[in-house]
């Protein structure tokens, strides 16, 4: 059985700046994976805190609610080297600001995991545009590294920060939008500029391509994925841009 962690959480002034992530799922993360949240460049402010609501649908040799993880790296791949902040979970990646969930404590299917967890010191996205924040499992099983953790209904808010808008020189980035976002059934690609679009490839949270078409596209069906955070690359002529969607 894992031992039981304790938990001291301050809180800090309310901050009007924040970005909320909403996730239908189910989504599924084996031990110790995780998938990208936010870029290198996606953020900008002061990140001072983290809450979190998620139910646990499924566990395979006992993964918590409170393993699901919000971590912040230095850079778009996560290492031991590099952990800067790990809310939540139970194996030990080497984050110097490392704090748990205030519940979830249980592998039990319907386990809600809650709750806000303000960060040692704040993380400086606009300072660091370099950093990325991650979604995933926080605890990796070392006798049976089989362990994988499934969530639904999974609700973030990072305080403290925005999304970065685009530059005026990102003419790509500016010329599509995608929409519905979430998304069910279709996901709608508007290009106002009419760029000559070769094709679009999509990759899941993990970075694996689960979708790739080519041809100029206004339309893409996305009904055959599974719920979750997805990124859409639009290829043109022009250059590329990515974007990012949820998938109900």
């Amino acid at each position: 059985m894992k031992k039981t962690l304790l938990l001291f959480t301050l809180f800090s002034a309310f901050s009007f700046a924040q970005v909320n992530v909403n996730i239908t799922g189910p989504i599924t993360f084996g031990g110790a994976s995780f998938g990208m949240l936010y870029d290198a460049g996606d953020l900008q402010g002061t990140l001072t805190s983290v809450t979190i609501t998620a139910t646990l649908t499924a566990s395979v040799n006992e993964t918590y609610a409170d393993d699901l993880t919000i971590a912040v790296a230095d850079g778009n791949s996560l290492s031991t080297a590099n952990f800067l902040f790990q809310g939540g979970g139970y194996s030990n990646f080497g984050a110097p600001d490392r704090q748990s969930w205030p519940n979830g404590g249980s592998d039990v299917v319907g386990t809600v995991v809650s709750g806000t967890i303000t960060l040692a010191s704040g993380i400086d996205f606009t300072a660091n545009p370099a950093y990325a924040i991650f979604l995933g499992n926080g605890y990796a099983d070392a006798q049976t590294p089989t362990n994988s953790g499934t969530w639904s209904n999974i609700s973030i808010t990072l305080n403290g920060v925005t999304e970065t808008p685009a530059s005026a020189s990102d003419f790509n980035s500016n010329s599509f939008t995608i929409y519905p976002n979430p998304v069910s059934n279709v996901l709608n690609i508007s290009n106002s500029n009419n760029f000559d679009v070769k094709g679009i490839s999509i990759t899941d949270i993990n970075g694996r391509v689960v979708k790739n078409q080519t041809g100029s596209l206004t339309q893409v069906n996305v009904a055959d994925l599974n719920a979750g955070v997805y990124f859409v690359t639009i290829e043109a002529s022009e250059g590329k841009t990515t974007k990012k969607f949820i998938k109900q």
